[in-house]
């Protein structure tokens, strides 16, 4: 992340050596001045005095030792920023260290200042960790493992937690970060092309100069893309019809979903907090603690937005998945018919296969008979059928000439990520 590596570069920077802007002395009031010339005096005389003597100076000295210069007893930030400057620029061989309301001056030491930078980016590192916030979901779409991500900030505001439930909250952890070990995830949003244009603007950098270098620069970030809304319009599906969130929602209402568990198993789904929803044949389950989506419909709202990318995602995937194979069953059908000398016979025997069971079975059989499409990669296909093919790291882009953008970068790449995981955007 961007803002990371520049706190990071700001630390590593030394102290002595920060960039900021010099004050004219030749330009100070004359009280400013005359304290240069007792800091400058004090400095000088430290230096020169001979051993033994104190190893480092305060400027200005403790309390009762400060009438024969007249310095205040105590700097104000502009003081500092004088002293600071006068060290760096006139006495090489020194360092000056900050403290409350004084300045300390000591000889440089290289082992000191090494064990100082160590501490300040230790320092940087918990202050970064401690306000990424939204900033981790980030790097884990990016296909990070979180091995920095301090179970901690997942804590309850309260900060209470038992024993069982500590123990239940590093085990998910752990699977969470196991799953992002597998490979990077597939993201999921609908007509996302201008939310990547943003996500990368906030949260990445300045966005390149051409298209094609943000494609590859995507690319590399996402190696797969999923846009639901170029699912929902290219073959002609939907082509002329409305292709908003809650249009599609509305369309899809009634297609079955299979259990969030299985998908999970078997597709790699991946929420980033899996214990907060789970997909049902029958609709959503939310956690209790987080059912206000099972009341309310925020339209717009980003949580509840890709709640519906994500629903929309499964259904349309499984209706368009549906559609191939019964095109495919068809034409093999055809050939059968032109090829085969199919009798009536063979056409019962394969109506008997399609049907077996749909009627005659009982709701636990038909979960069973769901869940068993499921692992076989027959409700839902898998990453690497060609099924794929048609939608992966393509986008819709209405208002524009082509109509869409590619992400591709061939085969080759995409072999090698299959499956990973999917996460709604």
């Amino acid at each position: 992340m961007k803002e990371e590596q520049d706190a990071m570069d700001r630390a590593h920077k030394d102290k002595d050596k920060l960039l900021r802007s010099l004050i004219n002395l030749d330009t100070l009031a004359p009280g400013h001045a005359q304290f240069i010339r007792q800091v400058r005096h004090s400095i000088r005389e430290w230096i020169e005095k001979p051993a033994p003597k104190d190893a480092y100076l305060n400027i200005p000295k403790p309390a009762g030792m400060t009438a024969a210069h007249k310095l205040p007893l105590e700097l104000d930030n502009y003081q500092k920023r004088l002293v600071h400057q006068i060290v760096q620029s006139e006495y090489p061989g020194y360092v000056s260290i900050g403290k409350k309301s004084f300045i300390q001056i000591l000889p440089y030491d290289k082992m000191r200042e090494n064990v100082f930078l160590q501490k300040k980016l230790q320092r940087t590192r918990c202050n970064i960790a401690s306000q990424k916030g939204f900033s981790w979901v980030i790097e884990a779409l990016m296909g990070s493992e979180l091995s920095k991500l301090d179970l901690r900030l997942l804590w309850r505001p309260d900060g209470m937690f038992t024993a069982a439930e500590g123990s239940k909250l590093t085990k998910e952890s752990e699977a969470l970060r196991e799953k992002l070990r597998s490979g990077p995830p597939v993201l999921v949003g609908h007509n996302l092309f201008t939310d990547l244009v943003n996500f990368y603007k906030c949260f990445i950098g300045d966005l390149p100069s051409r298209v094609e270098d943000f494609q590859q620069a995507i690319n590399e970030l996402f190696p797969l893309v999923i846009d639901t809304k170029y699912m929902a319009t290219t073959g002609g599906v939907l082509r002329d019809a409305s292709s908003a969130l809650s249009t599609l929602m509305e369309n899809l209402g009634s297609r079955v979903v299979p259990k969030f568990g299985i998908l999970f198993h078997s597709m790699h789904l991946l929420l980033l907090s899996p214990r907060k929803l789970t997909f049902c044949a029958n609709g959503i389950e939310t956690h209790p603690d987080h059912s206000s989506y099972t009341v309310s419909t925020p339209m717009h709202e980003a949580g509840y937005d890709s709640l519906m990318t994500a629903q929309i995602f499964l259904k349309l995937a499984v209706q368009l998945y549906e559609t191939n194979e019964q095109g495919k069953a068809e034409n093999t059908t055809q050939q059968k018919l032109v090829y085969g000398h199919a009798t009536k016979f063979d056409l019962l025997l394969d109506m008997d296969d399609e049907e077996s069971g749909a009627s005659s079975v009982g709701p636990s059989e038909q979960d069973s008979l769901l869940e068993q499409k499921v692992i076989e990669g027959k409700l839902l296909p898998r990453l690497d059928d060609d099924f794929w093919s048609k939608y992966i790291n393509k986008l819709r882009v209405f208002g524009t000439t082509e109509e869409k953008i590619n992400f591709e970068r061939g085969e080759a790449s995409l072999s090698r990520i299959f499956g990973g995981c999917f996460c709604a955007f």
